[in-house]
This record gives C-alpha cells, structure tokens and sequence, in this order.
C-alpha cells in the first residue's frame, strides 16, 4: 500500500522538521505539509474505490507494509537526502498509478482509471516540486 506508506514517511519527516530543516526550512515545511495533507486526503478515497471493486483495502500496519515497495525510515536523514527520498518514493508510487491505470482501463472501469488519473497527476506535481529541492 504504497499511499500508506508514504503518507507515513512524509509524516515522520514533518515530525522531524525542527531537526531536520535547514536552509529553505520555511519552505520544506509547507512543501512537507501540503503534501502531507494531499496523501492523507486521498487515503480514505482510494479505500473507498477498493471496495466499490468489490475488496477490502488493507488495515493491518503489517499488510500494508508487506504491499509497500517504500522503505521505512530507519534515521531521520539531511534535509536533502530526505527531499531526495520523497522524491523517489513518489516516482515509486506514480509508477503504481500508471500501472492501476492501464488495469483500471483493461477492465472496463473508467471510473477507476479516471480516479488514478487524478492522483497521478496531483504526485507528478508533488514530484517535480520535491526534485526542486534537491537541485
């Protein structure tokens, strides 16, 4: 459940801001709250969708990191190597919604492949904004 997961990240990361957050801090901070706000937003939509397929989205903490290709943080890194990871983790999860997508669109779910088409497209902009950071 690449969502959870990052969503968790992204939240130990805002956790850590007064550690971790050194120039452009003011900055990190907002990029590090709309974010955060974004995901967690979308949690509840995408569970929703889960089981108007007729599923049941993962509850268990456990699960759901066992359905994670995100890595769980270990230490809280410099500020860049954390942008760097945001960064990386959200290509991970755009790769999965372009995936959802060409599933969503073989199965004749429109609804489906539409809704993913709205993440993706709120994660290329959360992508390009934490690649700014590391530049």
């Amino acid at each position: 459940m690449y969502k959870y997961q990052l969503w968790v990240k992204i939240n130990e990361y805002q956790t850590a801001n007064t550690i971790v957050y050194a120039e452009n801090d003011y900055a990190a901070k907002l990029l590090g709250e709309s974010q955060y706000g974004t995901v967690f937003d979308q949690t509840d939509s995408i569970a929703e969708h889960i089981r108007a397929l007729g599923s049941y989205a993962p509850t268990s903490l456990a699960r759901m990191i066992e359905l994670s290709k995100i890595d769980e943080l270990v230490a809280i890194p410099s500020p860049l190597v954390m942008m760097s990871e945001l960064a990386q983790d959200n290509d991970k999860y755009i790769m999965e919604l372009r995936a959802g997508i060409a599933i969503a669109d073989a199965a004749d779910e429109p609804a489906v492949g539409n809704f993913l088409q709205d993440l993706l497209d709120a994660h290329q902009k959360h992508g390009w904004m934490l690649r700014s950071f590391t530049r």
